[in-house]
């Protein structure tokens, strides 16, 4: 989320040939689906499958060949036996990575979130209708990938941007906090039943936020830390900070309680859940963007954990299947300008592993281009893919990251949205929604293919 001061194939077909001196039989067998491997870590991924045809008693081809003559009745020796005949090889079929046009959403969505459901559903939540007026939605929609439209489900009672929306172990979406518009921060909460499609509040955070972070722990609670606390005119007079609190969320009870603070005050950070059940947080507010900290939710305590090489708001963190961490991009330096060129240090092109055995930083490839605010969504296939936001003019082509390479590949671009939600489906493409475009309703899909 970008913070604005007060985020079936077919298969193919192969043919046999068998060859005999009296019967030339022909039979036709179908191929094996596309399978897409599901990764080792969330997000979670499913398999395509697509069935293969049965043989027909059409397809098998008989022929008798004449009778051979006296001369042929002799067997032939090992040497003179005719050599077999040559089977022409079809290469497989492949398919590059591209983007489609799907159906737009109903209403506009800006700064708004995108929550992959249990069903497969995708649920876009609120956001902001557009920049010029500050004017905020309160209005909710739903994708079904199987049919390809999308369909209202009610709205929240308050409209919010800057939110945060997590799915809960129950089926269930908790929308917190937010920017209700004109800088007024957000405490209230709101309960999503996709069972329903009704919306009903939960209990308030102890304090407005916006620009938090949201993560669903192992026991099913839902850890919020961090985010902007202003209020109205207080968000053009004051010096604009994060707070360093943070809450837990109670599905069971709907209540919310005060855990340990963070180190530092942050908003516009960024949260993993670990493997061994440890919260990384990262970046946030430049003056404290480089620290990192680690949450233990058998503690209620924070840690700190090696610092980045770079600060960073409004970037991304991705976790890999090696359990290290991906960060990219985001503002960097102490300025909020994206224009400096992708060289050397202090970029938004930059790119930094963590290292969940050391607790350690390392640099990796950087970008091709500059980025903030952007997506970055790990595939089947074990690379990362990246899209979205460069300078607020225009687009900046998608990428992938090769983990076992720590480079960057160019990848196909989309040719609207520049992906302020991109969630990945069950079928393993990508949906990409939003652009910064007043009153933007446009959606893309990214299909990886099987190729390059």
């Amino acid at each position: 989320m970008l913070w604005r001061d007060p985020q079936p194939r077919a298969g193919g077909l192969t043919t046999w040939l068998v060859l005999s001196l009296t019967v030339v039989l022909l039979a036709g067998c179908g191929g094996t689906g596309h399978s897409i491997p599901s990764p080792s870590v969330s997000p979670p991924a499913a398999t395509i499958q697509s069935a293969s045809p049965a043989a027909t008693p059409s397809q098998l081809v008989a022929s008798t060949s004449p009778s051979p003559g006296p001369s042929a009745q002799a067997s032939p020796k090992p040497t003179d036996a005719p050599a077999s005949a040559a089977v022409p090889s079809t290469p497989p079929t492949t398919t590059a990575a591209a983007w489609h046009a799907a159906a737009s959403m109903i209403a506009p969505h800006v700064d708004h979130t995108a929550t992959l459901l249990s069903d497969g559903r995708v649920l876009v939540v609120a956001g902001m209708v557009n920049y010029e007026d500050e004017k905020v939605s309160a209005s909710a929609e739903l994708y079904d990938p199987a049919r390809g439209k999308w369909t209202a489900t009610g709205s929240m009672a308050q409209a919010r941007w800057a939110h945060t929306t997590t799915l809960l172990q129950d089926g269930r979406v908790l929308v917190a906090g937010g920017n209700s518009g004109h800088g007024d921060q957000l405490a209230s909460a709101e309960l999503y039943d996709p069972a329903s499609g009704r919306w009903t509040a939960t209990g308030s955070m102890h304090k407005i936020r916006s620009g938090h972070t949201a993560t669903l722990l192992p026991d099913g609670r839902v850890l919020v830390a961090g985010g902007y606390d202003v209020k109205g005119a207080e968000a053009a007079s004051t010096e604009i900070m994060g707070r360093a609190t943070a809450e837990l969320y109670d599905p069971s009870s709907g209540q919310w309680t005060a855990t340990g603070s963070v180190t530092d005050p942050r908003a516009g950070a960024t949260a993993t859940l670990l493997p061994g059940g440890l919260v990384l947080v990262a970046g946030g507010d430049l003056d404290v963007g480089r620290p990192a900290e680690l949450y233990d939710p058998s503690t209620g305590r924070w840690t700190p954990t090696g610092s980045m090489a770079e600060a960073r708001r409004d970037h991304t963190a991705t976790l890999l299947p090696d359990g290290k961490v991906l960060v990219t991009g985001g503002f960097a330096g102490s300025g909020y300008t994206v224009d400096t060129p992708c060289a050397g240090p202090s970029t938004p092109c930059s790119a930094e592993l963590y290292d969940t055995s050391s607790g350690r930083w390392t640099a990796t490839g950087a970008m091709h281009a500059d980025r903030i605010g952007h997506t970055a969504t790990f595939l089947p296939d074990g690379t990362v893919l990246v899209v979205g936001l460069g300078t607020f003019a225009a687009p900046v082509p998608a990428e992938l990251y090769q983990p076992g390479t720590g480079r960057w590949t160019a990848t196909a671009s989309p040719a609207k949205t520049r992906g302020l939600t991109a969630t990945l489906l069950l079928d393993g493409r990508v949906l990409a929604t939003g652009d910064f475009s007043n009153r933007s309703r446009v959606v893309e899909l990214y299909d990886p293919g099987d190729g390059s």
